[in-house]
Formats: C-alpha cells, sequence, structure tokens
C-alpha cells in the first residue's frame, strides 16, 4: 500500500475498512475501529471540524513525543450527509463528499493500542500505579519543556496502555531520565490541547485552567482512581494542602515575564521547576523519595 494511495484516494473504500463506532461522543467526535489493506487494525478518529491546521499541527507535533499515541495520517475532507446523519454506522467508507458539500470532517488514523486504563479503576497495585504516574508526569514535563503542549484534557479514559516492554527518555531543566517499564501508557485525544504562550495567557482566575500545574493535578487524580477511594482521598487531601501555594508561585513567575524580567527560556525552566516542587512535596509524601529517583 503505497503512502501516494493514502495520501490521495477518496472515499477511502479501497484502503481503509470500517469495522464498528466505538464511541460517539455527542455526534462532535466518533471513534471507529478500522482496517487497512494489510488487514492492520487502526483507530478511526472523525471530527465534524473546520479546524483542520491546528489538528494535523498538534498530530505531528506528538509524534515526536513519548507517550502519546502514534497517528499514522490526518486527513481533511468533505463528507456525504447520509454519513454523518447516520453516525457512520454501516458504512463503507470515509470522504464521499463531493468538491460542492460543506460537510467538512477532519480524520486522524491512529494506532490501535490495547485497552483504556478506565477498566483498571479500583483494580491496580500501589507500585504499578506509581509507575503509570511517572510516565505520565515525565511526559507532560518533557513535552512542557521542549514544545510548550499541554494536554488539557486529563482523565482516566485519555489514558492507554500498550502492554510491550519499552525504554523511555525524558529530559526537561538539565534534568535526563532513562526509564525501562513492562508497559507503556500513551495519551490520547488532543482536541482540547494547546501550545503554551504566556504572552496571551490570562492572569487569575483563568490562568490556571490553561497551565501545567492544572493537568498535572489532574494526572495524580485520576491515577489514584486505580487503586481506591481511601488512597483517592488522601491524595486529593495532600494536593489541597499545597496546590494554593503552588499557583501563586507560578503567577509571580507569570509577573515576571510580563514585566519582561525574565525571557521566554527562563519562564519556561522556572514553571517546570515550580511543578517539580510540587510533585516531590507529595511524591515523598506517597513513596518516601523523589519522583526521579
Amino acid at each position: 500500500m503505497s503512502n501516494k494511495l493514502l495520501d490521495s484516494e477518496r472515499p477511502t473504500n479501497r484502503w481503509l475498512e470500517p469495522i464498528k463506532v466505538l464511541k460517539n461522543i455527542n455526534n462532535y467526535n466518533i471513534i471507529m475501529l478500522a482496517k487497512l489493506l494489510n488487514n492492520k487494525e487502526v483507530i478511526v478518529k472523525i471530527t465534524k471540524t473546520d479546524n483542520y491546521n491546528r489538528i494535523k499541527m498538534i498530530n505531528d507535533l506528538i509524534n515526536k513525543l513519548p507517550n502519546m499515541i502514534h497517528v499514522y495520517m490526518t486527513f481533511q475532507c468533505n463528507e456525504d450527509e447520509s454519513n454523518l446523519e447516520t453516525d457512520y454506522n454501516q458504512i463503507k467508507g470515509y470522504c464521499y463528499g463531493n468538491q460542492n458539500d460543506k460537510h467538512n470532517i477532519v480524520l486522524e488514523i491512529t494506532k490501535n493500542y490495547s485497552k483504556s486504563l478506565s477498566k483498571y479503576i479500583n483494580k491496580l497495585s500501589l507500585d504499578r500505579t506509581k509507575i503509570i504516574l511517572k510516565q505520565l508526569i515525565f511526559a507532560q514535563l518533557h513535552a512542557f519543556y521542549n514544545t510548550g503542549f499541554l494536554h488539557m484534557n486529563i482523565h482516566i479514559g485519555n489514558f492507554l496502555i500498550n502492554n510491550n516492554k519499552v525504554d523511555l527518555k525524558y529530559s526537561f531543566n538539565k534534568i535526563n531520565i532513562d526509564l525501562s517499564s513492562e508497559f507503556e501508557i500513551k495519551l490520547t485525544d488532543f482536541n482540547d490541547a494547546i501550545i503554551y504562550n504566556p504572552s496571551i495567557t490570562s492572569l487569575i482566575p483563568y490562568y490556571y485552567y490553561n497551565s501545567l500545574i492544572f493537568n498535572i493535578i489532574n494526572t495524580f487524580n485520576e491515577c489514584y482512581k486505580l487503586i481506591s477511594i481511601h488512597h483517592l482521598k488522601i491524595m486529593k487531601n495532600l494536593i489541597n494542602s499545597l496546590e494554593v501555594n503552588t499557583i501563586k508561585r507560578e503567577i509571580e513567575i507569570l509577573k515576571s515575564y510580563y514585566n519582561k524580567q525574565i525571557d521566554y527560556k527562563t519562564f519556561i525552566s522556572k514553571i517546570i521547576d515550580n511543578n517539580m516542587i510540587f510533585i516531590n512535596k507529595i511524591w515523598n509524601k506517597l513513596y518516601t523519595e523523589n519522583i526521579n529517583e
């Protein structure tokens, strides 16, 4: 199967066979299992949007980052109205619209990972959850430091598990981490992701919801659902005791950048340092060690 065929042929029925709808999110995002010509199963995400350039930019970026799903290709096309009206049930392919149709969709074809961590709520050990947390936290610190990427929709349904041995490498703020694991956690769903730009980020009350610390806190909270309600309560109490001061420090760093007291590179480094203080305080309480030990 040539790249030329994949990149150009519409409709897609000759090279991409839909199998079944896995999820329908408010008739805006539809996630399907599909099959390529070589019988390899893939995930196809269909988004009804004109925002192709942003989605493609994010997908091209995350393909270079650890612990992010692998996106084989992203493309835009016109869709037949009947496919949209029936939410892609019992179809033969995608992109059946002609040039005059105004029903734009974006298709993202990604690797099919085994399952979501949502299937493991209240089922995992503290030690296994510790490895999951390390991967997700290091991946977000690495992504933010090197690209400014923030996921912005952290929840357990967006954590996928790939049951293969991996050797992962992370680098941020002169910290280099090698992590070997019997499995790899993958982050998915980048519809809300942003490339962080402090020049257009509002101060309180909106800053927190567009920050690295917001994503890190959600990661801790979501991962502790994997163990038990008891452990989740402990985690939330720890976060509540540290959250306010962490955000205050981050706002001061942002003000320093606004006032041109620090440059962008220094700003990013200070944000990482602030998050590492928060992370290690929690990690010390939970595991009596620093996260990168």
